[in-house]
C-alpha cells in the first residue's frame, strides 16, 4: 500500500492531450511559481512519470517519493488550481496503469535530439548523394515523361 502513496490522479485535463502535452503544461505553469525559487532548473517539476491516453480527461502522475508528491501538490495548489479547472485525486489500487512515460530534463532532451541528428547524418552516405545528383532534374521530376503510350 505504500506504493500507492506515490501516485496521483489528475482530473479535468484536455482530452486531446498526451503525456508530452501534460508535461509541457506543468513546466509552463510551474516556472513562475513562488515555491520554485529553491528548485533546480533541471528538475522543474518533481514528477517521475506521467500516464495519459488521448481521448481521456484524466491522467496518472508518478512520483519518486512522498516528499516529491507533497511538493508537487503545494506547487499545484499555488500555480494551477486557482487558474485551471484541474483537480488532484488520490489513486485507488485498481486505478494504477502501467506504461508511464518518464519525465526528462532539458539536458536529456538535448542529448536525445543530438543523438538522433547524428544517427540521421550517419545513415546518409556519399554514394547515396552522388546517385541522386547524377540524375538530371527532368528525370527526377517527371520520370515517365519520355515513355510513349500505346494507342
Amino acid at each position: 500500500m505504500a506504493d500507492m502513496l506515490q501516485y496521483l490522479c489528475i482530473v479535468g485535463v484536455d482530452k486531446h492531450w498526451i503525456e508530452k502535452d501534460l508535461i509541457k503544461f506543468f513546466r509552463k505553469h510551474f516556472r513562475g511559481s513562488p515555491c520554485e525559487e529553491s528548485k533546480d532548473v533541471e528538475d522543474d517539476i518533481p514528477l517521475k512519470g506521467v500516464a495519459k491516453k488521448r481521448g481521456k480527461t484524466f491522467g496518472f502522475l508518478q512520483f519518486g517519493s512522498l516528499e516529491e508528491k507533497t511538493d508537487f501538490m503545494e506547487l499545484f495548489n499555488v500555480a494551477i488550481a486557482p487558474v485551471k479547472r484541474l483537480r488532484l485525486r488520490e489513486v485507488n489500487k485498481n486505478d494504477v496503469q502501467k506504461g508511464y512515460k518518464p519525465v526528462k530534463g532539458s539536458s536529456e532532451m538535448n542529448a536525445d535530439s543530438l543523438r538522433r541528428k547524428q544517427e540521421m547524418h550517419a545513415s546518409v552516405t556519399q554514394a547515396d548523394v552522388d546517385a541522386v545528383l547524377s540524375e538530371s532534374i527532368e528525370q527526377r521530376v517527371t520520370p515517365y515523361a519520355n515513355l510513349t503510350y500505346p494507342e
